[in-house]
């Protein structure tokens, strides 16, 4: 199992609730931008992010190997990892790639972010629904990860998100799997209609 996660932030309990997932892709526009556009602004800017992702991943054992700068666009501001950079993490036997300050859809035409995310067969959406053409370069058919204290649509009304474009192209999942977002227990569905009645039935 290979894990794309889109605006993870600092949510790792999925490496604890996916201990058989060797690989995880987690992409972020933090520290640039907390709400996901591509643009620099102060009051938006998280100067301490990368400094905590680094000191809790190692608390989970990952070590970073390796941060590799992918873009030059804010080379005049002042600021630390403003550009789109990727950061490779691993222990013993487990890799995690994190994508910092990097904005969805507006950095898809980066190759290695391309190649990254097309070796996932798995997308994990929890809070941010990110925009629908990630599922370009996702394999499919993938298995889908939701969150119970995410709000998943019932109709695909907005065609600018994945939500909506996997309810419209039900072929591209596999499984869908809704997680306890505190214990980590799972529940598998074989429809999209099935896992919005299960989120749904767990409101009440």
């Amino acid at each position: 199992m290979k894990i794309l996660y889109i605006g993870v932030g600092k949510h790792f309990d999925v490496i604890k609730h996916f201990t058989e997932c060797n690989e995880f892709v987690f992409i972020d526009s933090k520290p640039l931008n907390e709400y996901g556009y591509y643009y620099y602004h102060r009051s938006f800017y998280s100067p301490a992010f990368v400094k905590t992702i680094v000191d809790e991943l190692k608390e989970l054992g990952f070590i970073l190997q390796e941060k590799k700068v992918l873009t030059d666009n804010f080379t005049e501001i002042n600021k630390e990892d403003l550009e789109c950079t990727k950061m490779i993490f691993s222990n013993d036997n487990k890799k995690i790639i994190y994508y910092i300050s990097t904005s969805i859809p507006y950095h898809l035409d980066i190759k290695e972010l391309q190649e990254d995310i097309g070796k996932c067969n798995t997308l994990l959406i929890s809070g941010h629904h990110p925009a629908y053409q990630v599922l370009n370069y996702l394999e499919t058919p993938f298995l889908f990860i939701g969150y119970k204290d995410t709000w998943y649509p019932l109709n695909n009304n907005d065609s600018y998100t994945s939500m909506e474009a996997i309810i419209k192209n039900p072929k591209i999942v596999k499984q869908y799997i809704l997680v306890d977002n505190i214990t980590g227990s799972r529940t598998i569905f074989e429809t999209y209609q099935d896992f919005y009645n299960g989120k749904k039935e767990d409101l009440y």
